[in-house]
C-alpha cells in the first residue's frame, strides 16, 4: 500500500493521485478490503477531523452571537431609557 506523506514528509488527508486504486481494484479482478482498507482509513479520519473542527467552530460561532445579541438588546434598552427621558422632558 502506498504512503499517505508527501514529498516533503508530512501527512496529507487527500490526495487525487490516489484514483488510481480503481484501476488496481479492476486489474485484480474482485473487490479485495486489503486495497482500499488504506484509503478508507484515511476517510474516516478526515471526516472524524473534520466534524471536531467544524463542532468546535460552531461553539464559537454561538458564543458570538450570543454576546452581539446582548450587546443589541443593551443598546435597545439604551435607546427605550433615551426616548422615555425625551418624552418626560418634553412634558
Amino acid at each position: 500500500m502506498a504512503s499517505n506523506n508527501g514529498p516533503d514528509g508530512r501527512f496529507r488527508f487527500l490526495d487525487l493521485t490516489k484514483w488510481t486504486k480503481f484501476d488496481k481494484i479492476s486489474a485484480a479482478g474482485g473487490l479485495d478490503a486489503s486495497l482500499i482498507a488504506g484509503d478508507i482509513k484515511v476517510a474516516l479520519l478526515t471526516t472524524v477531523f473534520g466534524l471536531i473542527v467544524a463542532i468546535i467552530l460552531q461553539i464559537f460561532y454561538n458564543y458570538i452571537i450570543a454576546k452581539v445579541d446582548s450587546i443589541v438588546n443593551d443598546m435597545e434598552d439604551a435607546s427605550i431609557t433615551l426616548v422615555d427621558l425625551l418624552v418626560d422632558h418634553k412634558k
